[in-house]
């Protein structure tokens, strides 16, 4: 990795609390679920006024209430335009994406090896879940 590369992907870390770090971890293991299991995605869907209580029984501490436009189909037209303010884990979710694909363009561009470029290849997939 080159200097520029590590250097940003760093700041990307050190620039959160640890509460936001943490926060963030439960974003993720959401989105994972949301785009990896088919199971979870059906709870959710049929859960539609407790779906709190579908990711407390796969110990995310996220409330799907609070990320609608990450997950529910009419509220994703929200996603990167300030009509999100109201969701603002969507929000805090949509910027590490697009700093994490900030990295992945330098990592690109400062010529980084194929392995590294593949294994972040997903996060475009992981950007927009109906892309699955």
């Amino acid at each position: 990795m080159t200097h520029a590369a590590a250097e940003h992907y760093r700041q990307i870390f050190d620039r959160r609390t640890p509460e936001q770090l943490r926060t963030l971890s439960h974003l993720k293991r959401f989105m994972e679920r949301l785009v990896g299991d088919e199971e979870f995605r059906r709870a959710l869907a049929e859960a539609i006024a407790t779906p709190r209580a579908v990711t407390e029984r796969y110990g995310i501490n996220v409330d799907p209430m609070e990320v609608l436009p990450l997950w529910r189909g009419g509220y994703q037209q929200y996603r990167f335009k300030p009509e999100s303010a109201p969701w603002p884990l969507a929000v805090m979710w949509d910027e590490y994406l697009r700093e994490m694909m900030r990295h992945r363009d330098l990592l690109r561009d400062e010529g980084a090896d194929v392995d590294d470029q593949s294994s972040l290849s997903c996060l475009a997939r992981a950007a927009n879940p109906a892309l699955q």
